[in-house]
């Protein structure tokens, strides 16, 4: 495996290449930027054959590809968002899926982290993409989003073509309960997959962090990667709880 920084236009990405690469798929990154924690999300891809390519959608701002994660930290990245549009993500995306994909590597799918699975919900109503995962995404059922631009997410599932796998801890201070029960009830007899955690908190999948939850994590990267894979399809419910 080798890690790189390869650029498309003014769009930088870190890229975490396999030796032998199967499928591409963009990450996109938390709150606090292209991180050591996505650094290692994109390494564990690489590992299992994705070629991964995480774009800095901070790029704009000087120094602040990757964000210190202190509460000075999380304003800085809510003020950075704010000043986007959701056409600015997408031009980022698509400069990234221009660096993932060429003739003999095509585009598994998308992840994403935190805000990043936000974004990456709206993405793919904009973008066709086989499969996202969101881990730990909110503001899906709020118009009050980090864009600021009064779109609530779940009102645009009908422009999703993908399938979407939704992971959470049913302790989330961000996803709450309500805000689960709109998920669930928007995937109820869709394709998409609601993956509830007992007892998890935000965070969890982050082993450097107080909520890491390691039987949580595990179980996330199994559901994950077979997701990608496009092993695991249900199309009867749209909630499951391990």
């Amino acid at each position: 495996m080798q890690t790189r920084w390869l650029s498309a236009g003014d769009v930088t990405c870190w890229v975490a290449e396999p030796v032998d690469t199967r499928a591409a798929v963009i990450v996109l990154p938390e709150l606090f930027g292209i991180s050591e924690h996505v650094m290692e999300v994109g390494r564990r891809l690489a590992s299992h054959g994705y070629r991964a390519v995480v774009p800095d959608l901070f790029h704009r701002v000087p120094d602040a590809t990757a964000l210190p994660e202190t509460d000075e930290g999380r304003t800085r990245g809510f003020e950075i968002l704010a000043d986007l549009s959701i056409r600015d993500v997408l031009g980022d995306v698509e400069a990234a899926i221009d660096i993932a994909t060429d003739d003999a590597t095509e585009l598994a799918g998308l992840v994403g982290l935190s805000v990043g699975g936000y974004l990456g919900f709206r993405i793919v109503t904009e973008v066709a993409a086989p499969r996202a995962v969101l881990v730990y995404p909110g503001w899906l059922d709020t118009e009050a989003n980090p864009l600021g631009d009064g779109v609530r997410a779940l009102d645009r599932l009908p422009d999703v073509d993908g399938d979407l796998l939704v992971l959470v801890g049913d302790a989330d201070r961000l996803v709450t309960e309500s805000a689960r029960n709109h998920v669930r009830a928007a995937f109820r007899g869709e394709r998409h997959r609601l993956c509830v955690y007992r007892s998890v908190g935000h965070g969890y999948l982050a082993p450097h962090r107080t909520a890491y939850d390691p039987s949580a994590a595990e179980t996330t990267w199994h559901e994950l990667l077979a997701h990608l894979g496009g092993t695991r399809r249900r199309r009867d419910r749209g909630d499951s709880r391990p």
